[in-house]
Protein backbone atom coordinates (compact mmCIF):
# COMPACT_ATOMS: atom_id res chain seq x y z
CA UNK A 1 0.00 0.00 0.00
CA UNK A 2 1.80 3.54 -0.71
CA UNK A 3 1.65 6.23 1.71
CA UNK A 4 0.16 9.21 1.72
CA UNK A 5 2.29 12.52 1.42
CA UNK A 6 1.53 14.49 4.67
CA UNK A 7 2.78 17.88 4.45
CA UNK A 8 4.95 16.88 1.27
CA UNK A 9 5.06 19.58 -1.13
CA UNK A 10 7.38 18.55 -3.90
CA UNK A 11 6.57 16.63 -7.16
CA UNK A 12 9.87 14.96 -6.86
CA UNK A 13 9.72 13.80 -3.41
CA UNK A 14 6.16 12.49 -3.73
CA UNK A 15 7.01 10.14 -7.23
CA UNK A 16 10.49 8.81 -5.71
CA UNK A 17 9.31 8.01 -2.36
CA UNK A 18 6.35 5.84 -3.66
CA UNK A 19 3.66 8.46 -1.72
CA UNK A 20 -0.10 8.31 -3.81
CA UNK A 21 -0.01 11.10 -5.85
CA UNK A 22 -3.36 12.02 -7.78
CA UNK A 23 -2.57 12.48 -11.47
CA UNK A 24 -3.28 16.16 -12.62
CA UNK A 25 -0.13 16.22 -15.38
CA UNK A 26 -3.23 16.33 -18.16
CA UNK A 27 -3.94 20.04 -16.50
CA UNK A 28 -0.39 20.84 -16.19
CA UNK A 29 -0.03 19.87 -20.06
CA UNK A 30 -3.28 21.96 -21.36
CA UNK A 31 -1.93 25.02 -19.24
CA UNK A 32 1.65 24.50 -21.16
CA UNK A 33 0.30 24.09 -24.79
CA UNK A 34 -2.78 26.07 -24.79
CA UNK A 35 -2.21 28.31 -21.57
CA UNK A 36 -1.13 32.28 -20.87
CA UNK A 37 -1.19 33.41 -17.93
CA UNK A 38 -3.07 32.04 -15.05
CA UNK A 39 -3.73 33.00 -11.70
CA UNK A 40 -3.72 29.87 -9.26
CA UNK A 41 -6.27 31.06 -6.61
CA UNK A 42 -7.05 28.18 -4.36
CA UNK A 43 -7.38 27.87 -0.04
CA UNK A 44 -4.84 27.04 1.97
CA UNK A 45 -3.66 23.58 1.59
CA UNK A 46 -5.28 23.09 -1.60
CA UNK A 47 -1.65 22.03 -3.90
CA UNK A 48 -0.69 25.42 -4.98
CA UNK A 49 2.91 24.23 -4.54
CA UNK A 50 2.87 21.04 -5.00
CA UNK A 51 1.39 21.69 -8.51
CA UNK A 52 4.14 24.55 -8.70
CA UNK A 53 6.38 22.30 -8.11
CA UNK A 54 5.48 19.97 -10.43
CA UNK A 55 5.84 22.58 -13.39
CA UNK A 56 9.40 23.31 -11.78
CA UNK A 57 10.18 19.42 -12.53
CA UNK A 58 8.30 18.92 -16.10
CA UNK A 59 10.64 22.49 -17.21
CA UNK A 60 13.89 21.65 -15.39
CA UNK A 61 14.53 18.57 -17.69
CA UNK A 62 15.19 14.78 -17.55
CA UNK A 63 17.09 13.96 -14.49
CA UNK A 64 18.73 10.59 -15.01
CA UNK A 65 20.71 11.05 -18.51
CA UNK A 66 20.17 7.26 -19.10
CA UNK A 67 16.32 7.27 -17.76
CA UNK A 68 13.73 7.38 -20.38
CA UNK A 69 13.10 10.99 -21.41
CA UNK A 70 9.75 11.00 -19.38
CA UNK A 71 11.75 10.82 -16.63
CA UNK A 72 9.84 11.53 -13.65
CA UNK A 73 6.53 11.57 -15.56
CA UNK A 74 6.77 8.07 -16.81
CA UNK A 75 3.51 6.59 -16.43
CA UNK A 76 1.70 9.83 -15.75
CA UNK A 77 -0.88 11.14 -18.87
CA UNK A 78 1.36 13.69 -19.43
CA UNK A 79 4.20 11.23 -20.72
CA UNK A 80 1.20 9.78 -23.55
CA UNK A 81 1.25 13.41 -25.18
CA UNK A 82 3.36 14.88 -27.37
CA UNK A 83 5.45 16.94 -24.73
CA UNK A 84 9.06 16.90 -25.10
CA UNK A 85 10.65 16.00 -21.69
CA UNK A 86 13.83 16.90 -23.33
CA UNK A 87 13.42 20.47 -23.32
CA UNK A 88 14.89 22.26 -20.64
CA UNK A 89 13.56 25.44 -19.62
CA UNK A 90 14.53 28.03 -16.59
CA UNK A 91 13.04 28.18 -13.69
CA UNK A 92 12.97 31.01 -10.56
CA UNK A 93 11.40 29.68 -7.36
CA UNK A 94 10.33 32.36 -5.00
CA UNK A 95 9.07 30.87 -2.18
CA UNK A 96 7.27 33.63 0.04
CA UNK A 97 6.26 31.62 2.85
CA UNK A 98 7.19 32.42 6.18
CA UNK A 99 8.10 36.34 4.98
CA UNK A 100 7.29 38.87 7.08
CA UNK A 101 4.01 40.65 7.06
CA UNK A 102 4.90 44.37 6.87
CA UNK A 103 5.13 45.98 2.86
CA UNK A 104 8.50 46.93 3.45
CA UNK A 105 10.05 43.61 4.99
CA UNK A 106 8.62 41.93 2.07
CA UNK A 107 9.65 44.41 -0.77
CA UNK A 108 13.04 43.88 0.95
CA UNK A 109 13.08 40.58 1.19
CA UNK A 110 11.93 39.72 -2.50
CA UNK A 111 14.76 42.08 -3.85
CA UNK A 112 17.19 39.73 -1.69
CA UNK A 113 15.93 37.03 -3.60
CA UNK A 114 15.79 38.34 -6.93
CA UNK A 115 19.38 39.84 -6.55
CA UNK A 116 20.81 35.80 -5.28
Amino acid sequence: MKKIPLGLQIFQDIIKGGYVYVDKTKYVYDAVSKGKAYFLSRPRRFGKSLLLSTFEALFSGPTDPNGPPQGLFAGLCISQTDYDFTQRYPVVNLDMSGESNSPEEIKENLKLKVSS
